[in-house]
């Protein structure tokens, strides 16, 4: 298994639980991400956070977006964290 620095795993927690937001991504290098995800939209009487927590390769989504990065000369691993938001409610 490929080793992860703990400041990306803290920085995609962090940035996670501070914004509210469903998703939060680190790239780390071309081939390897760090994935803060939500299992449940938080409630007002929530008492506790599960989230899970992936490391490893990117998904497809993921691939293409690092290959606009690559495209756009963009430095790895990634200064910013993506922010993945929650869906909007159908009324």
């Amino acid at each position: 298994m490929e080793k992860f620095c703990r400041s990306d795993i803290a920085r995609a927690v962090a940035c996670l639980l501070e914004t509210g937001s469903r998703k939060a991504i680190v790239y780390v290098s071309p081939k390897q991400t760090v994935k803060a995800t939500l299992r449940l939209r938080p409630r007002a009487n929530a008492r506790s956070v599960e989230l899970v927590l992936t490391l490893g390769r990117p998904n497809y989504a993921e691939r293409l977006f690092i290959k606009d990065c690559l495209a756009a000369l963009e430095p790895f691993p990634v200064k910013r964290v993506q922010l993945v938001a929650w869906p909007k409610k159908r009324s």
